[in-house]
């Protein structure tokens, strides 16, 4: 009988020494585990988190760097001087017509391409005209490859695309009939932004 004994005692430190590793009972070790597991996915997470933020800033900082070509390098102004031409192009047509024009729309839409289609015929209406497309076809393709930031671009320009392409649409399909990529860009933005 003591020979059963002794044996059980020794099954029991063996087991004993199975279950340490380095003098400390595994399951500790499997806690330091799952602990080192949850905050390296903690980790990931932060840093998943930090790196959207990071592009965001930088698509934002690209935005305002085209916010400011706008104001300081002549799209802004070329803008102002197509709306100060459209302004006066509309002052010439008969009281008659925008009474007519009023109820009509697609009598408004005649109206106004023929103002824009007289406006442009200046050189430096054309020029204008130029001017602001590419400014705001670099916009689009700044948006489309996601260095700009969609949302800014809206924020800030959207009222100014809309009726620019109001006012303008039907010339800019005319030479789209000829360049069909013409203003792509610009276009593309302008779908993405009304559709929200």
């Amino acid at each position: 009988m003591s020979d059963e004994t002794e044996n059980t005692s020794g099954d029991q430190a063996k087991g004993e020494r199975e279950h340490r590793f380095l003098f400390i009972d595994v399951w500790w070790w499997d806690a330091l585990g799952g602990f080192f597991s949850v905050l390296g996915v903690l980790a990931a997470l932060f840093g998943i988190y930090e790196y959207k933020q990071r592009v965001e800033a930088s698509k934002a900082s690209e935005t305002l760097a085209l916010i400011d070509v706008w104001e300081t390098r002549g799209a802004r102004e070329a803008y102002e001087k197509l709306s100060n031409e459209i302004a006066s192009g509309f002052a010439q047509v008969p009281a008659a017509d925008m009474t007519a024009a009023a109820d009509d729309p697609a009598l408004a839409r005649v109206v106004s391409n023929k103002v824009a289609a007289i406006v442009l015929r200046k050189k430096e209406n054309a020029d204008a005209f130029g001017e602001v497309v590419y400014f705001f076809n670099r916009l689009g393709l700044c948006v489309e490859a996601s260095l700009c930031s969609q949302k800014a671009a809206e924020i800030f320009f959207q009222d100014t695309l809309d009726t620019f392409i109001d006012v303008f649409g039907d010339q800019i399909s005319r030479i789209r009939e000829n360049r069909p990529r013409y203003a792509e860009a610009m276009l593309q933005l302008h779908e993405e932004t009304t559709r929200d």
